[in-house]
């Protein structure tokens, strides 16, 4: 005759259960362990570029935000768990690190990407930044378009190991963000200033634009000019801001 429990369940049934959640558990800390090393690590490493003391942290809502990569206030860079969790479970579960190395190599250029940000881009609260955020959040993201290029442009040039990394966040996040027409079009205002992807890649993303700017009869050679002047620009801070602000709102134009 099987023992059963008052609820019916077996005591093997329970002890099945209770060894599932047992190892489920040491999961979840082998991975809260391997995220806090990563973070000590990562952060290591950027203030030693930095020259300065960068903390590191997973957030996984930043300014009621749960989609994003990572950031940065200008001082701190924080990165979303949720982004690099999969191959994180998938190496601990079945004890291949093998799995993890692409998560690493897009976590590397998540953070290098940010450290950028915290070495060109003027400060959040300078008068430049404060000048932009007044033009409206639309504006603020056609400059965020045009600085991203213009800081990895400047970070590939001066470290440059740290080019596969930036070129797995644009093939592994980047490009596949992209799902619409319109999206598909929009991938060359995002890559055309990154000369260290692949030329190819590229010219694929300016054929794209190009087609579909001629469908709506405008001229789809207007933003790689405007791009290649910002990427060009050195002190956003100081002599180069008024042509970066003009460059911008033409490009938000655009």
């Amino acid at each position: 005759m099987m023992n059963l429990t008052p609820s019916g369940r077996t005591p093997q049934e329970y002890d099945l259960e209770d060894k599932s959640i047992v190892k489920q558990q040491a999961n979840s800390n082998k991975s809260d362990q391997w995220r806090a090393a990563i973070a000590a690590f990562m952060s290591k490493v950027t203030s030693t570029i930095g020259c300065q003391s960068i903390p590191l942290s997973w957030q996984p809502v930043l300014n009621g935000n749960s989609n994003y990569i990572a950031c940065t206030d200008g001082k701190a860079i924080y990165l979303n768990p949720a982004r690099f969790s999969k191959a994180l479970n998938a190496s601990i579960k079945t004890g291949n690190s093998g799995l993890l190395a692409p998560a690493i190599s897009d976590l590397k250029g998540a953070c290098y990407h940010e450290l950028a940000h915290i070495l060109y881009t003027p400060r959040f609260d300078s008068s430049a930044i404060t000048m932009l955020r007044r033009q409206g959040s639309n504006v603020f993201y056609a400059f965020n378009m045009l600085e991203d290029q213009r800081i990895e442009t400047r970070f590939t040039a001066k470290y440059r190991p740290s080019v596969p990394y930036f070129v797995a966040m644009t093939v592994n996040h980047l490009i596949p963000s992209a799902k619409a027409p319109d999206q598909v079009a929009m991938l060359h205002l995002l890559m055309h200033g990154r000369k260290f992807l692949p030329k190819s890649v590229r010219d694929a993303a300016l054929n794209e634009h190009l087609t579909y700017a001629a469908n709506l009869g405008v001229d789809g050679t207007i933003p790689a000019k405007l791009i290649d002047q910002y990427v060009r620009l050195n002190d956003l801070g100081g002599k180069d801001w008024q042509v970066a602000f003009k460059i911008v709102m033409d490009f938000y134009a655009y």
